[in-house]
Formats: structure tokens, sequence, C-alpha cells
């Protein structure tokens, strides 16, 4: 499959050295090709990725509750990264949702 670019020579680029050198890091990660078309896509724009911790936070507290089973605090801690007192924070907030709004 052919990819196209909004410029015909951008098909040219073969070698990873051919990208800017901030690219270059990208471009060993995820490839040559798919790296014009993140180039391509934000053409002139700034775009900043949020931490990834912070962009799923509701992703991995949620994982945290569905695998709480009260003795299991310090494995869940050492799991996400975080402390047993934050793990306590994220049930307890969970467990004051259910008391507020019961089934």
């Amino acid at each position: 499959m052919t990819d196209t670019f909004k410029y015909p020579w951008m098909r040219e680029i073969q070698s990873i050295d051919q990208l800017p050198e901030r690219f270059q890091g990208l471009g060993e990660k995820i490839g040559i090709q798919a790296t014009l078309k993140v180039m391509e896509h934000f053409e002139g724009e700034e775009v900043y990725f949020y931490k990834l911790k912070e962009a799923f936070t509701s992703f991995w507290h949620a994982l945290i509750r569905k695998e709480w089973k009260k003795h299991n605090l310090i494995p869940l801690a050492h799991k996400y990264g975080v402390t047993v007192t934050r793990i306590r924070e994220i049930v307890k907030d969970h467990e004051d949702q259910k008391e507020l709004f019961p089934k």
C-alpha cells in the first residue's frame, strides 16, 4: 500500500536520518511512514502529550477499584506505582459514591 502525502516528495524519505532530528526517535519507535503521517497531521501546530498516568487517570482508577479486595492494598500500590494511601483514597472515593447513589 502506497501512502499518499500532502507533498509527493515525502514518499522519497526512506531512512530515519532523513527525518528532522527532533522526530528521529519517534521514527525509530513507530516507523518512518507513521512519523511522516503524524508530522503531516499536526503540521504547524504545537502539540503537547499529557503524561500517560494523567491522561488515563480515570481508566487506571477504575482498574484499581475493580481489583480491590480490602486486603490487597500493598500489591495494588506496587502494581500501579502509587502509595497505599493513594489506593485508599481512590477506593474510598468510589465507596463514598456508592453510598450516595445506591443501586
